[in-house]
């Protein structure tokens, strides 16, 4: 091979690689689902597409039950009220829990802050003393407020 052309298919590696080690894949509230049906669980085509990806989705924190949180439910609407405060079926359905990066907490938003959550879609049924049961996760994600 020319030394010409292991420089280019080198670069094109490079980019490749850059690309995809940044690229997020986005996701809308709306285009999926997740739910408990007999004999498993049911996903959207979209979630099992993007499983394990770095994803990208905007949305509301449900109000959260403390003001510094290291997990928040995001949810498609602004919420008035806590939805942890009652029962599973009070939640909304297309509900995503959000875990922030490791050791970090942040301050709990205004329930009207638009968010973008950034992170791994992992998908599953989990359950967590303090966050309940869940379906859809970002895991090791940022949070920015849309502007």
């Amino acid at each position: 091979m020319s030394p010409r052309r292991t420089t280019l298919t080198l670069l094109a590696l490079l980019a490749a690689w850059c690309g995809g080690a940044t690229a997020q894949a986005p996701l809308e509230f709306g285009t999926f689902h997740a739910r408990v049906v007999q004999g498993g669980l049911d996903y959207a085509d979209v979630l099992l597409a993007a499983e394990g990806e770095l994803v990208a989705l905007e949305g509301f924190m449900a109000p959260p039950l403390k003001p510094r949180v290291e997990w928040f439910m995001l949810t498609r609407y602004p919420m008035q009220t806590c939805p942890y405060c009652s029962d599973g079926a009070d939640w909304p359905p297309d509900v995503v829990l959000v875990i922030v990066q490791d050791g970090r907490r942040l301050d709990a938003r205004p329930h009207t802050d638009r968010l973008r959550i950034v992170g791994r879609l992992e998908l599953g049924l989990e359950s967590d003393v303090e966050a309940g049961i869940s379906l859809i996760r970002i895991v090791d994600a940022r949070v920015e407020r849309v502007r």
